[in-house]
């Protein structure tokens, strides 16, 4: 499961100098796309988070069995199965740190969400948006499409 948003290049629609029309109309657009990558990753934080917790409670659960079953002294076979499982999904949350990745993706959801705000004031502006204001907020976008790291 990767994050459709990372490392995304950004396309000639992005660019003021590439784009016919006014200044304005890629403002608009550049604000539609940021919110659309906000939504992406908020879904992407969820699916993360919906993971993390799915493999705790199973760990959870498969370690209460292996215990319970231990201290009952039942049988072997299924104890042993289910402490394996247990172990193995607890190592394979703490592999997978998905609670990290979540939080890491509704941080960038935030910044899309001030992205797109910022491609509205900059549209809507009484004054023609310059393209020095394009290129700050053009490499606010590149930061945001970074992996972590």
């Amino acid at each position: 499961m990767s994050d459709p948003t990372v490392g995304r290049s950004l396309t000639g629609s992005l660019k003021a100098s590439q784009m016919p029309g006014g200044l304005r109309d890629v403002a608009l657009e550049n604000k539609r796309r940021a919110w659309d990558d906000r939504v992406a990753t908020l879904k992407f934080a969820e699916r993360a988070q919906r993971v993390h917790f799915a493999l705790g409670t199973s760990a959870i659960v498969a370690g209460t069995v292996a215990g319970t079953a231990a201290i009952a002294k039942a049988a072997p076979l299924a104890t042993g199965i289910a402490a394996f499982t247990g172990a193995a999904l607890a190592g394979l949350q703490t592999f997978l740190n998905r609670q990290k990745t979540a939080y890491f993706n509704w941080s960038r959801a935030a910044g899309f969400g001030a992205l797109a705000t910022q491609w509205d004031v900059l549209a809507n502006a009484p004054e023609e948006p310059t393209t020095d204001q394009f290129d700050a907020l053009i490499r606010r976008w590149e930061e945001l499409h970074q992996p972590p790291g």
